[in-house]
């Protein structure tokens, strides 16, 4: 990182250094999840992965407030259209 104008910043992108490493452990949370059988075999990760930034970029850009809910809303949004049970069926 370097400092300009007492502002530090970084030679590497945002989408590099962020962007990119979060959704790939979204996307090998989802894996495992499909492994162990919780979600379908056929789902599609990369559009689940999808679901989970654009929710929010959707909201943001339309000028919407993001709600105190949103990740879990979102979270079981993806979980559902991925094949995943209703809460409450792991004995939560």
């Amino acid at each position: 990182m370097k400092l300009h104008r007492g502002v530090f910043y970084s030679r590497v992108p945002l989408r590099q250094r962020i962007v990119e490493p979060r959704r790939q452990r979204l996307r090998h949370i989802l894996q495992r999840s499909v492994d162990a059988g919780l979600l379908d075999p056929d789902a599609d990760l990369d559009y689940a992965v999808a679901a989970c930034t654009g929710t929010f970029y959707a909201l943001h850009l339309t000028g919407k407030a993001i709600p105190k809910t949103w990740a879990d809303r979102t979270a079981a949004l993806v979980w559902r259209s991925c094949g995943g049970g209703p809460p409450g069926m792991l004995g939560e």
